[in-house]
């Protein structure tokens, strides 16, 4: 008996420890887990104490944010495209590296406040040519890659468009093919809308991916296993030969703006071939509102 009592007494000793010591580990672990679980796990690099730092949703440090805004503008301007993308994605749980993305974006805006794209004459070329790029797994908290898709008739730019690829890709290859996929589905909206028109164009597509040229040539998955079987079709129209297929060196390709952030030179170069200009200043057909001008429609409104 005296020994099953001491059995006890160890045992309720040993109980109390380790309560006392799981309630400091468990704080520490669920401090850890929280991190790790944050909307946003690179907040190390940007700093501060806590993954989201009381940052409220839809409120970034007291500031309301909002995602349409930032589409809006982005949606009209290819060199901010993708950062806008990229930020866009954050708020849903706004964390430090989001506040740290804006704030970038907002400095290059204070300097390059217009960007004009100016459509040169030119000769009927006869033909549209949609630029394809991926950057796999670009995402370090998804793993997800960005497709961008670029069309372009003759010097004049249609359509830029940059979007994180839904599916998981899991090689280079499988995320140029998507990328491929959703410029040449771009392409053909183009193309449909002009035969409206009555405008008939050919179709090409040029990317510096060899896999995705290699996986479009041939009819089935073939070695890739994981791809998604719809993505397959685009084979068809490039064995009978509806879409011709280019290559694209990369340092030429101007799809390349809108999967990653450029350095100024490769910004400046490829919004050049876009035909775009960067202008300071205010644009004269920009809305104004003035008071002088507000106050005589007020007062007929309260007569």
């Amino acid at each position: 008996e005296e020994k099953r009592r001491k059995r006890e007494e160890n045992k309720k000793k040993k109980g109390t420890r380790k309560k006392k010591r799981g309630r400091k580990e468990g704080e520490e672990d669920r401090e850890k887990r929280q991190k790790v679980k944050g909307g946003c796990q690179a907040w190390r690099e940007v700093g501060g104490s806590g993954p989201r730092q009381g940052i409220g949703r839809g409120r970034a440090n007291g500031v309301p944010v909002g995602r349409h805004g930032g589409e809006i503008i982005g949606g009209e301007r290819p060199d901010i495209r993708y950062s806008t993308k990229e930020a866009a994605r954050l708020m849903s749980q706004p964390c430090e590296l989001g506040i740290a993305m804006l704030k970038r974006l907002a400095r290059y805006l204070a300097g390059v406040p217009r960007l004009v794209q100016r459509f040169e004459r030119q000769r009927p070329p006869g033909f549209l040519i949609g630029y394809s790029d991926s950057d796999h797994a670009g995402c370090l908290r998804t793993r997800r890659s960005t497709s961008c898709a670029v069309i372009m008739y003759g010097k004049h730019m249609i359509k830029f468009l940059s979007a994180t690829q839904k599916v998981e890709a899991l090689s280079s290859a499988e995320s140029e093919w998507y990328a491929l996929v959703r410029t040449a589905s771009v392409a053909i909206g183009v193309t449909n809308l002009s035969k409206d028109l009555g405008l008939k164009v050919d179709l090409r597509l040029a990317g510096d991916a060899t896999a995705a040229s290699g996986i479009a040539h041939r009819r089935g998955a073939g070695r890739v296993r994981h791809i998604e079987v719809g993505t397959l079709r685009l084979q068809r129209l490039v064995v009978e030969k509806i879409i011709t297929l280019s290559r694209e060196p990369g340092k030429d390709n101007v799809a390349d703006l809108g999967t990653k952030h450029v350095d100024a030179t490769t910004l400046n170069r490829i919004i050049d071939k876009l035909g775009y200009v960067k202008v300071d200043g205010r644009s004269s057909l920009a809305l104004r509102a003035s008071l002088s001008l507000l106050e005589p429609a007020t007062q007929r409104a309260t007569v």
